[in-house]
């Protein structure tokens, strides 16, 4: 476990599931420059639990209601300066609709689908978790 530094920013990203179907995103990275697939969510604002803070980032981006149940092992990377802790909050969803709000794409995928996509720094850690 790594201690949390003045310049830590804490992030959930949602492990959404459905029927055996997890739900990935795809953006553009800002540094390189092309597609990557990501798990949707974002910053902790302040007042919030991690369970709050997917609720609401999930709602925000995709419009889709999740029930989050369990927190995994957190990431940690460094972009500049800052140290990011990406914390994993596994959901269930009660359907597959959803709405783009900020993502360039988003589709469900099976577990073995996951392994072959170009995944954004961090994420491509959180899939080997997906058991």
């Amino acid at each position: 476990m790594q201690t949390e530094l003045n310049n830590t920013m804490r992030v959930v990203c949602a492990i959404l599931e459905y029927e055996h179907q997890f739900l990935v995103c795809q953006k553009l990275d800002d540094q390189m420059g092309q597609k990557v697939f990501e798990f949707p969510g974002g910053k902790i604002e302040k007042g919030e639990t991690e369970f709050d803070a997917i609720i609401r980032e999930i709602d925000e981006e995709l419009s889709l209601v999740c029930q989050p149940y369990r927190i995994g092992e957190s990431v940690f990377k460094t972009k500049g300066d800052i140290q990011i802790e990406l914390i994993p909050v596994w959901c269930k969803c009660p359907t597959q609709d959803f709405t783009l709000h900020e993502h360039l794409d988003a589709i469900w995928l099976t577990k073995a689908q996951l392994q072959s996509l170009n995944w954004s720094s961090g994420d491509d850690v959180l899939v080997k978790q997906i058991k």
